[in-house]
């Protein structure tokens, strides 16, 4: 049946399991250790980028492990909790501002403006850049895949996002 294709389909994709690996020797959660160990991105701006995609896709799961991370590396509290409650956001400053402003318009556009784009590439240059769009992809597709299976969220921790709908009622 489906269910089980995609089940053997995620095992691998996120726990690289070892009886896929003669077929598929590279996983995505390869990529994992890039964005945590590997990438120059300050860990500011890498759990802004997590917690925005966290808010993009209505991802509890994501949200749970990294709301009180951003929380901890300075994003702001009144920024979390705007976010969190899909009210306005403040305006914040420098790096954190422009990963705000691309994020919202890659995620509800799937396009950034020109002017959004030379503000982020200034300021993180290409390599930068390509890394922190790839990581609002890579947490796009755990979103998805947390949410599809209706991933139970740990107890305790960052209250969660509002308006949250649940399909398999």
């Amino acid at each position: 049946g489906v269910l089980p294709d995609v089940f053997y389909l995620v095992c691998f994709f996120f726990f690289n399991d070892p009886a896929t690996t003669e077929i598929y020797p590279l996983s995505l959660h390869d990529a994992l250790p890039l964005f945590r160990e590997e990438s120059e991105l300050p860990q500011n701006i890498q759990e802004m980028v997590m917690i925005m995609t966290a808010r993009a896709k209505d991802c509890q799961y994501i949200w749970f492990a990294h709301a009180a991370r951003a929380r901890q590396e300075g994003i702001p509290d009144a920024f979390v909790d705007a976010l969190r409650d899909k009210k306005p956001l403040p305006k914040l400053d420098g790096a954190e501002q422009i990963v705000v402003d691309y994020a919202t318009e890659l995620f509800h556009t799937n396009r950034v403006s020109a002017v959004t784009f030379k503000a982020a590439l200034d300021h993180f240059g290409a390599q930068l850049l390509t890394e922190l769009t790839t990581m609002m992809g890579y947490y796009s597709m755990l979103a998805l895949n947390v949410n599809a299976f209706e991933v139970d969220v740990p107890t305790g921790g960052e209250a969660p996002l509002v308006e949250i709908g649940r399909a398999h009622v």
